[in-house]
């Protein structure tokens, strides 16, 4: 029998404003739970911070500075979490 691995299974969770206090927040909940993580924030230089709280043993994250107000910023989420996370 092969087993799978849960984890690869689970979509990508998304968290715009995660530089924020809610954002931030929900981000960590997603991680506990062992979701791939995508947090985005307008500002380059809480980034970094977000990335590092978010470290876990196995835990894919991905990063991104965007603002939401360009749709072209918006649409360009999904091709970058499906290049670096595979889904």
């Amino acid at each position: 029998m092969i087993e799978t691995n849960p984890r690869q299974n689970r979509p990508v969770a998304t968290i715009t404003g995660a530089g924020g206090a809610v954002g931030r927040e929900t981000a960590k909940r997603f991680a506990l739970e062992g979701y791939p993580l995508f947090p985005t924030e307008s500002d380059d230089i809480s980034l970094p911070q977000i990335a590092e709280e978010l470290e876990q043993p196995g835990a894919e994250t991905l990063t991104k500075r965007i603002y939401l107000r360009n749709k072209y910023a918006v649409q360009s989420l999904f091709p970058d979490a499906l290049n670096y996370l595979g889904r």
